[in-house]
């Protein structure tokens, strides 16, 4: 081989690994050789979430709303989220036949109602209201409103009546605990006729009465019934006044210092109660209907026009009385 070959063969391999050894390099440095692996894209930050804004609820267009004792601030829109304080605020808020409801156990003030509303206090939740002066509860609606109560107490410190129903179309009272009221627990004297519902409800030294019902008004009537209650240690239990049909049933009226069911004016029927511990057990200056009822421990068991229906328990008074008819079961 001549000495010009031989030096072309040498810069042949000398060029070749040179183009070799810068490949390599490239490789290792990020360039476009055969193992380059690109760069991992950095996404762009979220942007930071924005905490909603209170949602604005015209005055008395809410469906439903809420009060909570915790965290409640009356200037708020009365939503569960934002809740209310007291009810007097959150029926500012609320539809006619909308709900008020209490989200947490606490007081939630004196108030009066002139729609249809219910206010609710769900199981386990302590819904209290509290009266040092005049009334726990006034109601002052209109002719056809429905008013419920449900699940509250309320307490007279000083107070005159717990529910003091002056106008409306019915009143529901259901599950509540009514106590220390100077006058009446529950006071009916409505302006218009009106019906009247009460359910699993105890009312305690209340004064007067723990239940009231009649009116003055002409042409006007209150229809009630009351079911699963308790009327303790006030005056008297229950009265059937003026113009007043009260059906009462599995209720009990006992140490109550005047007389457990009593019609001063009205019609009252009984059925399955008891009357215990009293001065008179029945008493009746209207009509007294009694069917299946438990009349023992007053002082005086049964007094005037006062009905049976021949299967009552009159016994153990100091003075057992006698009832004025019998009239046939049917």
């Amino acid at each position: 081989m001549s000495l010009s070959l031989f030096r072309k063969g040498l810069l042949v391999v000398a060029v070749a690994g040179l183009l070799a050894s810068v490949g390599a390099y490239a490789g290792t440095r990020g360039g476009s050789g055969a193992h380059e692996k690109a760069p991992p894209q950095q996404q762009p930050a979220p942007a930071p979430s924005q905490p909603a804004g209170p949602v604005s609820i015209a005055s008395g267009s809410a469906q439903r709303s809420f009060v909570s004792a915790n965290h409640g601030n009356d200037a708020n829109p009365c939503t569960v989220t934002l809740p209310c304080r007291n009810f007097a605020a959150a029926i500012a808020q609320t539809v006619a036949g909308g709900e008020v409801i209490a989200l947490d156990s606490g007081g939630y003030g004196p108030v009066t109602i002139g729609s249809s509303i219910s206010l609710i206090s769900p199981p386990g939740v302590y819904a209290g209201i509290t009266a040092f002066s005049g009334d726990a509860i006034t109601i002052t609606a209109g002719a056809s409103d429905v008013v419920t109560l449900r699940g509250l107490t309320l307490n007279g410190l000083g107070g005159d009546r717990g529910v003091d129903f002056q106008a409306g179309g019915a009143l529901y009272v259901e599950q509540l605990t009514i106590k220390n009221f100077a006058s009446f627990g529950i006071y009916v004297f409505p302006s218009g006729s009106a019906l009247v519902r009460v359910e699993d409800t105890t009312v305690t030294r209340s004064g007067n009465v723990g239940i009231f019902l009649g009116t003055s008004t002409g042409g006007v009537t209150v229809k009630a019934t009351i079911v699963d209650s308790r009327f303790e240690d006030d005056v008297n239990g229950v009265i059937a006044d003026n113009q007043s049909q009260v059906a009462v049933q599995n209720s009990v009226a006992t140490g109550n210092t005047g007389v457990g069911f009593y019609a001063s004016a009205g019609d009252l029927s009984l059925d399955g109660c008891v009357s215990s511990h009293n001065n008179y057990g029945l008493y009746s200056s209207g009509t007294v209907r009694s069917s299946s009822t438990l009349i023992v421990k007053n002082n005086v068991g049964v007094f005037g026009n006062v009905i049976s229906w021949g299967n009552n328990r009159l016994a153990g008074n100091t003075t057992d009385g006698s009832f004025s008819s019998t009239i046939g079961l049917q």
